[in-house]
């Protein structure tokens, strides 16, 4: 099971757009988005951390342009959302 951790959520009304800035200067040979929704009953409590995680599940991905930038739009019912962003670069690896 992966654990995803986020310092503050992010609070946001539906339909929301949000623009993403990759960090190489070179366009990547993949990128996908993925949105999961999480609950609280998925929450990992640790009284040590300053930040939240959760045990995340199945998720929705999509395909993105292959763009350094580009504006997202998505419409999601109401909840608590992790999103995931995949990079891959050819000569370079890959990030989330």
């Amino acid at each position: 099971m992966i654990e995803i951790h986020l310092i503050e959520p992010l609070l946001s009304s539906s339909p929301f757009a949000a623009h993403l800035s990759l960090p190489l200067n070179e366009p990547p040979q993949e990128l996908q988005l993925k949105v999961i929704q999480v609950t609280d009953e998925d929450e990992i409590i640790r009284s040590f951390a300053n930040d939240r995680a959760w045990h995340i599940k199945e998720g929705n991905y999509s395909n993105l342009t292959l763009e350094l930038e580009s504006d997202i739009n998505l419409s999601l019912e109401p909840g608590l959302y992790v999103l995931e962003v995949y990079p891959k670069w050819k000569e370079k690896g890959s990030v989330s």
